[in-house]
């Protein structure tokens, strides 16, 4: 579980789900077709 703050999401639970769970696999499908954004490079 998370939320956003400003652009980013920050981690603020972890949950186990059970993996025959009608809850579980459309939360899988969702993260999976998911597109990630661009990270500006911090680093130079």
């Amino acid at each position: 579980m998370g939320r956003k703050v400003d652009k980013q999401y920050l981690l603020t639970g972890i949950h186990k789900w059970d993996k025959s769970s009608k809850e579980f696999k459309k939360a899988v499908k969702k993260l999976r077709s998911h597109k990630c954004p661009a990270f500006e490079p911090v680093f130079k």
